[in-house]
């Protein structure tokens, strides 16, 4: 067995990673204002947050039929889970930018995503109401008029936890799943304005939610997503926060992960809503609270590939096998530095979309967002199996938290569109020319980034614009066939040009170190890799795997 974890452990301290990348992606000023609270959360996360995780995820919820407010159906919570929301509140940990930081009147999204960052590396059940909860107050903010904003958004983002409000998507129906233009759901007028929905949601997350963002079809709309409206269903009606009756729980889903996290098979009943966008605009308004939880996914994938590598670097240091601990086995440490590596990718990818978020750069974000969001969702699950397998027999059993790491994994590829669905998103901005802003930004951070590095990744860009070429006079099924490798052969390229963009501007004491990721990144990853990138990979984790793992970190 592993000893006890050190009481010094902070996670924010020792993520060299994390520590390197994030001053390249926000302002000096911004990160100094934000620290005390990453410091405070780093430190919180193995030592409250992780305990806390593992009895939610122990103790799950319970149906609870007409046991809320005015005979609401509910759903009852333990304890550990009631900290976790109070917590999560109280340190910001999804609201952030909603509130001043230093001089600015918001905080950044990057400040915002590290710190979802530090709290889903030890929960990953309440990650996804609280992002859902962000979403909500994100779309509400833009689509719903003053008085409903005013009802709902204050509430969403306040610190308190007394009063606090949470907001859910509700959007897979039995029918339809991705295909989300077979929705069911109708919405007849009421005489005041409102709408009566009438239908059901398959899988209902964080089903207890105070407020709930759905799609309905009006009558006479036309078949299809231009058919949806997009509506607000409150579960306390404005303006005497009356119980919005017709919200019926069926059941509770009996999940593989995040089962500290409520989700029901839920059916409204004549249910009171409000209309935020109308038909030709519904699915497109929603659709930004979609993106939204496409980069929440990403940040938990991240997260997640992150702790997974944590528990191996640490089983390493703790644990011997023929004669040497295996951080010195030369395999057990090219696994490791590996994950090291990929994680270091995936989290730069991921600071640049919050960077492309936070400076209003919407056609690169949105090239983005599939890429990030199936790339490190597929991580998350092969490190969390890699963590498994790291630890031998003990990663199989549910008193080391690596079980939890890869069942709470495996939702990740599947949530807000399967990995299948981002890439056919990636070939449609491809057919529009909407990845230029991508091939654009890369080509602006190789201008910047160092000379043997950028010329070899300035090559891979410019065949991946010959391959794209190629594949657009293709037939349709050969392009769609085509879709996976054009996104993942995207996501690694920028993910490698990000690496070597921030290895030119990595301080002089990580400066080897960065350098040494991103070449490994670029010849494992980047075509034509193969046998060449695996041997520079396997030199490199002999040369400098102590240093990539952060050797003089406790544990």
């Amino acid at each position: 067995m592993m000893g006890p974890r050190s009481p010094d452990e902070d996670w924010f301290a020792d993520d060299v990673a994390l520590r390197t990348l994030l001053p390249l992606f926000t302002s000096p000023e911004a990160l100094k204002a934000a620290e005390p609270r990453l410091a405070a959360l780093g430190r919180l996360a193995p030592r409250e947050l992780d305990a806390l995780g593992r009895e939610a995820d122990r103790k799950r919820p319970v149906l609870a039929p007409g046991a809320g407010p005015g005979g609401q159906d509910t759903a009852r919570y333990d304890a550990s889970y009631r900290t976790l929301q109070r917590l999560a509140r109280e340190h910001r940990v999804f609201t952030l930018s909603w509130h001043p930081l230093g001089e600015a009147a918001r905080a950044p999204r990057t400040l915002h995503f590290a710190l979802g960052y530090l709290f889903a590396q030890a929960e990953a059940g309440y990650y996804c109401p609280g992002c859902m909860t962000d979403g909500a107050a994100w779309v509400l903010d833009r689509h719903a008029s003053a008085g409903l904003r005013d009802w709902t958004v204050p509430r969403l983002v306040q610190d308190a936890p007394e009063g606090a409000w949470e907001g859910a998507m509700l959007l897979t129906e039995r029918a339809g799943g991705s295909d989300v233009g077979q929705t069911a759901t109708q919405a007849e007028p009421n005489a005041d304005g409102t709408f009566a929905l009438h239908g059901e949601k398959w899988f209902a997350s964080n089903c207890t939610a105070e407020v709930i963002l759905t799609l309905a079809r009006l009558p006479g709309a036309p078949a299809g997503t231009d058919g949806l409206g997009l509506f607000l269903v409150p579960r306390f009606l404005p303006p005497a926060g009356e119980p919005n009756h017709g919200i019926r729980l069926r059941s509770l889903k009996d999940k593989l992960g995040v089962t500290s996290m409520a989700t029901a098979e839920l059916e409204f009943q004549g249910t009171t809503a409000f209309l935020l966008a109308p038909p030709g605009r519904g699915f497109k308004a929603m659709a930004e609270m979609v993106n939204m939880s496409r980069l929440y996914n990403a940040v938990a994938s991240v997260a997640g590939t992150r702790r997974a590598l944590r528990e191996g670097v640490r089983n390493g240091r703790v644990r011997s096998a023929f004669g040497k601990p295996l951080e010195e086995q030369p395999l057990y440490r090219l696994a490791c530095v590996r994950l090291a590596v990929e994680a270091e990718g995936a989290l730069a990818v991921v600071l640049e979309a919050a960077r492309a978020m936070d400076a209003d750069e919407r056609d690169l974000l949105r090239a983005l967002t599939p890429l990030a969001k199936a790339c490190t969702a597929k991580l998350a699950v092969r490190a969390a199996s890699e963590a498994c397998e790291m630890l031998g027999g003990n990663g199989y059993v549910e008193q080391w938290v690596t079980p939890r790491l890869l069942r709470d994994a495996q939702v990740l590829p599947i949530w807000e569109g399967t990995t299948n669905i981002q890439a056919l998103d990636v070939l449609r901005l491809a057919r529009k020319d909407g990845l230029a802003a991508l091939h654009a930004r890369a080509q602006a951070l190789l201008a910047q980034a160092q000379p043997a590095l950028a010329a070899d990744l300035a090559h891979a860009w410019r065949g991946l614009a010959e391959e794209m070429l190629a594949t657009s006079r293709e037939p349709p099924e050969l392009q769609e066939s085509a879709a996976l490798r054009l996104l993942e052969q995207h996501y690694h390229a920028f993910a490698a040009t990000l690496l070597a963009w921030a290895a030119a501007r990595a301080s002089p004491d990580q400066r080897a170190r960065s350098t040494a990721v991103a070449e490994a990144y670029a010849a494992l990853l980047v075509a034509p890799a193969g046998i060449a990138g695996q041997r520079a990979l396997e030199r490199i984790a002999v040369s400098h795997g102590r240093r990539i793992l952060g050797r003089d970190q406790p544990i």
